[in-house]
């Protein structure tokens, strides 16, 4: 979910993103994304998290 979080909200690229996550290519980071938003289609619960933690961020004072 963060790797997921980080690409609609950062702003950073695939590979600023795998830098910060500890090393990981972009291809990895894309390849995970994609994977993630699949499985938002079906799992409700984790749909839930996801759009909770969405919210949380764009409501954060800076």
């Amino acid at each position: 979910m963060v790797l997921y979080l980080s690409r609609r909200r950062s702003g950073m690229t695939l590979r600023e993103i795998g830098e910060r996550a500890g090393g990981l290519d972009y291809k990895t980071i894309g390849k995970a994304t994609e994977r993630f938003c699949h499985r938002l289609k079906t799992d409700a619960v984790l749909h839930a998290k996801t759009q909770k933690c969405l919210y949380q961020l764009s409501h954060v004072e800076t």
